[in-house]
């Protein structure tokens, strides 16, 4: 059947986007945000301020060039952990 098909594989095709639009709510769900939580997502918004290679990378994700998970490897997560910019030059 037709619409059992494109409804299976849609939701594969949306993922992504549905996830990068509505992850903030999740930080929300108990009413408080929490640091283990926040923290990260925080860290990485801030570090695309001094460090070009991780906002590019945010800014590809956020356009659905590269997948999510590219956020979370060595090269950005290492970035964004760092608590000196200068020290990942």
């Amino acid at each position: 059947m037709l619409s059992a098909r494109y409804f299976a594989e849609g939701g594969t095709v949306i993922q992504e986007p549905w996830l990068l639009t509505t992850s903030n709510d999740h930080l929300f769900l108990d009413g408080t945000p929490t640091s283990e939580k926040t923290e990260y997502p925080s860290r990485l918004a801030w570090r695309t301020v001094d460090d070009p290679l991780v906002a590019r990378t945010f800014f590809r994700v956020m356009n659905l060039v590269e997948p999510m998970s590219r956020l979370f490897e060595p090269d950005i997560s290492v970035r964004v952990a760092a608590d000196d910019a200068s020290a990942i030059r």
